[in-house]
């Protein structure tokens, strides 16, 4: 099955000074259970498969990448244009420190050269949670009506995290499992 869709951000951000030892209390790895887990080796997350979905990583190819391609991808179907997609994009910044306003910036400039690729924002950005980490949502569509996507960028230190919960036909159902990988997916930042 080849799967389509992922609308990654470009890199962002500047390099600041500052120590990288994650805070103390901090958790620094992943460690989902109570299910079939879904994380890829090494990834800074984790989630647990949504019932009615197969697991699919592996089997996807993206149609968008900016700048900074993402890695850590695991990918969960229930048809061709009818999946979530997780995937991890790196920060040169502590996200930490950014404002609400400064998060949904980022995320707004770097889908701003989108159209090229035949997609376009439908919405808003709005500010929301993923796992505790502040969130950046928005829904965008490929031109040709091919699918419609809600996007969530988590940021947590200097990992994004970016949660593609896409659908061509199937929107409730994408929406049950996009909700239930929000409420199991667990994301830490890394030690650096």
């Amino acid at each position: 099955m080849v799967l389509a869709g992922l609308l990654a951000t470009a890199g962002c951000a500047t390099s600041i000074a500052g120590s990288a030892v994650p805070a103390p209390g901090r958790v620094t790895a992943a460690a989902c259970s109570g299910g079939n887990v879904i994380q890829p080796k090494g990834a800074p997350y984790c989630y647990l498969l949504p019932a009615g979905f197969a697991d699919t990583t592996g089997k996807l190819s993206l149609q968008y990448q900016g700048a900074s391609p993402s890695s850590y991808v695991s990918a969960v179907a229930v048809a061709p244009y009818d999946t979530i997609i997780v995937a991890v994009y790196p920060l040169r910044l502590n996200s930490d420190s950014l404002s609400e306003s400064a998060l949904s910036d980022l995320i707004n400039g770097a889908l701003s050269d989108t159209a090229a690729a035949g997609i376009k924002v439908v919405s808003q950005s709005t500010i929301t949670s993923v796992d505790g980490a502040r969130a950046v949502r928005l829904t965008v569509s490929k031109t040709d009506g091919q699918f419609t996507s809600t996007l969530y960028f988590a940021f947590r230190g200097y990992t994004e995290v970016e949660l593609d919960c896409q659908w061509a036909q199937a929107q409730a159902v994408i929406d049950k499992g996009c909700t239930s990988i929000r409420s199991t997916i667990q994301i830490v930042d890394p030690p650096r």
